[in-house]
């Protein structure tokens, strides 16, 4: 069970990193061409 929630854990955080990237994107372009 240890195992499941170390891959869980890893996988929430490069979910939040890819989260930070899109916002960041997302502001940086705001000409709306980003969906």
């Amino acid at each position: 069970m240890a195992d499941f929630r170390d891959n869980y854990e890893r996988a929430q955080r490069k979910f939040e990193a890819a989260d930070g990237n899109l916002k960041k994107f997302r502001s940086r372009s705001d000409s709306g061409a980003v969906p």
